[in-house]
């Protein structure tokens, strides 16, 4: 955990792990205990869970129980992980989960998806799939689009048969 803020934060931080509780504290370079920022923090949380997850994926005893057999891997799902983090820390996060998770589903708004991201995701990506809604009735003034691959998709779509919502696979 304590790589990933040092590689990833613009600031000098740790972590170390209270034993007694599990709880995660964060240290300066001059080791006093630290607050983060809304974002710092969301980068932590994400590097302890992917964390967790590599270490799961790589052990299949618990003492000397089995508790999973090889080779199961089982995905590591988020459901809109940057939208409490800022355009900076967004490919942070986005490396770390890749780097520590060998299968990666992520689920978020077309907002947070930009250029910067979908380069580096890319190499990596195997399917993207669009949440599609379709509504009876007239168009309203709102309409959602995603720019994938330098193609234009509509992310809702007005005077449909019934109101659904669809999931479209886009072609790599």
């Amino acid at each position: 955990v304590s790589g990933m803020l040092v590689q990833y934060l613009t600031k000098n931080f740790t972590a170390e792990v209270d034993a007694n509780n599990y709880a995660v504290r964060t240290y300066d370079v001059d080791h006093r205990l630290t607050g983060l920022s809304t974002g710092e923090t969301n980068v932590l949380k994400f590097a302890v869970i992917a964390a967790i997850v590599g270490m799961a994926g790589n052990r299949t005893t618990l003492g000397k129980v089995s508790w999973i057999s090889e080779p199961i891997t089982a995905p590591l799902i988020f459901d809109a992980p940057f939208s409490v983090v800022d355009s900076e820390y967004r490919t942070s996060v986005a490396t770390n989960l890749a780097k520590l998770a060998s299968q990666l589903v992520l689920l978020f708004d077309s907002a947070k998806w930009d250029q910067k991201l979908e380069e580096l995701m890319s190499p990596k990506v195997g399917k993207i799939y669009l949440l599609v809604s379709n509504a009876k009735g007239n168009d309203k003034s709102t309409f959602k689009n995603i720019i994938i691959k330098n193609n234009l998709y509509e992310l809702n779509r007005y005077k449909c048969d019934r109101d659904e919502t669809i999931l479209t696979e886009v072609q790599l």
